[in-house]
């Protein structure tokens, strides 16, 4: 059985509605539909990963979704990637080890001036694991 959620997604400066049917159980897809690209399939390791060939092929087309697995301060930890899909991620901070409380659901709504393209997001993660000094 899959979920199905509504997300906004922005292309310039007009924001639309789009759907992603969500699996929740592996293998790991996500289908979108929006835009007026009709049904388009992602699968990757977790949702996170599969979020991830979304965001890159809206990135294509000028396009992003306006959820938190697309902020540039969310990232999911390894338990919750092998455990539960990466459904679930942490907002991180420079400098602090993430929290419980700072669990979010990656497809939450976010702010477009939160999301970013995945190069910056990963970027933004690697400098946040070095903040820690580990």
């Amino acid at each position: 059985m899959n979920e199905t959620k509504s997300i906004k997604v922005q292309q310039g400066s007009v924001t639309t509605e789009g759907r992603v049917e969500i699996s929740q159980n592996p293998p790991w897809t996500l289908a979108f539909s929006g835009l007026g690209l009709g049904n388009m399939q992602f699968s990757g390791s977790d949702l996170f990963e599969a979020l991830i060939e979304l965001r890159r092929e809206l990135e294509r087309l000028g396009a992003k979704p306006l959820c938190a697995g697309a902020r540039m301060d969310v990232f999911p930890s390894a338990m919750s990637r092998s455990m539960a899909g990466g459904r679930k991620a942490y907002v991180t901070r420079l400098g602090f080890q993430a929290r419980r409380g700072d669990i979010i659901d990656i497809f939450d709504d976010a702010a477009p001036d939160l999301v970013a393209s995945v190069t910056e997001q990963n970027a933004f993660h690697e400098k946040w694991f070095e903040s820690l000094g580990k």
